[in-house]
């Protein structure tokens, strides 16, 4: 078996939930360093708030959220490459009854949006270590925390239903950044 001659750690805590220095929720306890990280990477989704509810994305709220990650570990630590280690947008419904969560975006309209969000020519600008993405392509049943009920959400975005994976496709094909 051979040994690469060089490995790159990335470090890429989950979407944060409170204050930066908060104990629950933060980033910097967890932070190692830059001397130990080669790429620093965030996992960040659109859920339509605490209560999962069908609406899109506001405007900016991925640009807002990334851009202040990439300015606290990126920026300042030797331009490190940035990535969205894992991001999607969900389609919630009951997980009794299947009828959709209150909101009334389509499933379409709230991926679709989120997708426009995140790979903008807005976010390249503002982000340029941006360097890569990973959609969270699964339908799971999960609860918001606290005591929430369980809801299905749905993040697929290439093998979920209708359009939305070939438009996504034809979306990517057409940026230029």
């Amino acid at each position: 078996m051979s040994t690469p001659s060089e490995i790159d750690l990335m470090w890429a805590p989950n979407s944060k939930f409170g204050h930066v220095d908060a104990v629950h929720g933060g980033y910097n306890q967890y932070w190692p360093g830059a001397h130990y990280v080669d790429i620093v990477g965030l996992s960040f989704y659109h859920y339509g708030g605490h209560a999962r509810l069908n609406v899109v994305p506001q405007p900016g709220e991925a640009l807002e959220t990334m851009k202040y990650f990439a300015d606290l570990f990126s920026i300042p630590n030797e331009y490190k490459p940035f990535v969205l280690a894992e991001t999607g947008a969900s389609y919630t419904r009951s997980k009794e009854t299947g009828e959709p969560a209150s909101g009334g975006a389509s499933d379409y309209d709230i991926k679709y949006q989120w997708v426009q969000q995140v790979l903008s020519k807005e976010v390249a600008q503002a982000i340029p270590t941006l360097k890569a993405l990973s959609w969270f392509e699964v339908k799971k049943n999960e609860n918001a925390a606290g005591d929430t009920p369980i809801k299905s959400e749905d993040f697929r975005l290439f093998m979920g239903e209708g359009d939305i994976g070939k438009d996504t496709a034809d979306f990517v094909a057409s940026t230029d950044f």
